[in-house]
């Protein structure tokens, strides 16, 4: 327990930490975002603060090399800096004024930085639950009969790891057995339909090409929840298959492939 006779130390300590912070953006990277809404007991006695969690890892020269979650708080200002599993206890003991203060804690001070919660600060959730961004990993199935003889060699799938940038701009790479590359936009393919790989609200499309084609596989689908699905498109209409892409959440080895700079403020 804080004893009242540490507390201007304490203060003094933390305005020095703060005045500390710097200003230039840091090299984390976010690999998933979820959107956590509130929960109350009986009493009405709020428990779970509705916000948005990013799921930051420290990767960079210089970073302690963990992966945190970072707490934007939606009824409230303050964001807040949890290592998994240690919901009760926010890193640097307070919430932060911004983002990139919160993210600069978790990867300077890391689990070190774990202080025990004031009565005032709602425990947080073990697990986040639905992210309304594209961003993190996903699990892609589909019942496209691309990789030959289905009898043979089943239907085409992998796992996609996307990047989202502040415009809705997809980017990132896909792990399948057609070697594919995730493209930016069609442009320039014989089979293009002017489309780029992004996500507009819960429209999200994303544009393959299979090593050795000489064409680009589009996937066009529905955000909801920790579910993409949709249909395959491949020259000019639609295939007769369709596929279904499932976010892989934390705990399921994430990729470190959203850098900071993916949509912090945005919701378009």
């Amino acid at each position: 327990m804080i004893r009242l006779k540490n507390l201007p130390a304490l203060l003094t300590a933390s305005a020095a930490f703060a005045l500390a912070l710097p200003t230039a953006a840091q090299a984390y990277q976010i690999t998933g975002r979820y959107q956590q809404a509130e929960a109350r007991n009986a009493y009405g006695a709020i428990t779970v603060e509705a916000s948005i969690i990013s799921v930051v890892r420290c990767g960079s020269r210089g970073e302690n090399g963990g992966t945190f979650y970072i707490y934007s708080y939606l009824n409230r200002s303050g964001f807040r800096a949890i290592y998994p599993g240690y919901w009760g206890s926010p890193i640097g003991g307070r919430d932060f004024g911004s983002f990139r203060e919160a993210a600069y804690a978790a990867c300077s001070l890391g689990l070190n930085g774990s202080t025990a919660t004031q009565p005032s600060m709602p425990a947080q959730p073990a697990q986040p639950q639905y992210s309304p961004y594209a961003a993190g990993t996903w699990t892609l199935a589909t019942n496209c009969g691309y990789l030959g003889n289905v009898a043979d060699y089943g239907y085409w799938g992998g796992t996609i790891a996307l990047t989202e940038n502040s415009n809705g701009a997809l980017s990132g790479s896909i792990g399948d057995k057609l070697k594919s590359t995730l493209l930016a936009s069609d442009t320039g393919w014989g089979n293009g339909l002017g489309y780029s790989s992004a996500q507009s609200g819960s429209t999200v499309t994303v544009i393959l090409n299979p090593s050795g084609w000489e064409s680009v596989v589009e996937l066009r689908g529905t955000l909801s929840g920790n579910t993409i699905s949709g249909t395959v498109h491949h020259y000019d209409t639609d295939s007769a298959c369709s596929f279904r892409m499932d976010r892989q959440m934390p705990g399921n080895a994430l990729e470190d492939d959203t850098h900071h700079r993916a949509a912090e403020q945005r919701r378009g």
